[in-house]
């Protein structure tokens, strides 16, 4: 199944809603995408490890944890992006999810989390926990492997 690219906007009455549409990014849609190197093959198929600049992704997931959606949250400069927690909940609760994994890449080909990159995640855990969301995985990836930040303890 093709996955679906999600956006939030706004209408006249400055209400969001979701705008979805299909990517050419193909998983298999009866499997669970819910360990790390399922989502850094999904991450591949983007290009994101490819980027000389920040890109940060965000998998949505049902409560059966089948991939929903992914929204491309932000794109940064060389060394950093942005990530709102806000915006975040927004698209995952408007998207009907129940949990995601967020990934972002390091142009460097370097996946060591910055100490920024830990604070984000707390950050995002703890804001996330607040309306029901459960943030399963953050991945940091490069050209040739990956780092979870699940699998250091930080999630």
């Amino acid at each position: 199944m093709k996955i679906k690219s999600v956006e939030v906007y706004l209408n006249k009455n400055n209400m969001p809603y979701l705008v979805a549409e299909e990517t050419p990014y193909v998983v298999d849609g009866r499997k669970k995408h819910d360990n790390s190197e399922a989502i850094y093959a999904l991450t591949k198929q983007t290009h994101m490890v490819d980027r000389a600049t920040e890109m940060v992704i965000l998998f949505i997931f049902d409560s059966a944890f089948h991939l929903i959606a992914m929204n491309p949250v932000s794109t940064g400069s060389i060394d950093r992006s942005i990530v709102d927690v806000r915006s975040i909940a927004q698209t995952v609760l408007l998207a009907g999810g129940k949990s995601c994994i967020i990934a972002h890449n390091h142009p460097s080909g370097d996946t060591t989390p910055s100490n920024m990159d830990i604070e984000i995640t707390t950050r995002l855990q703890k804001g996330l926990e607040l309306v029901g969301i459960s943030l399963v995985e953050h991945l940091v990836v490069g050209k040739y492997g990956y780092t979870s930040l699940k699998e250091m303890g930080i999630i």
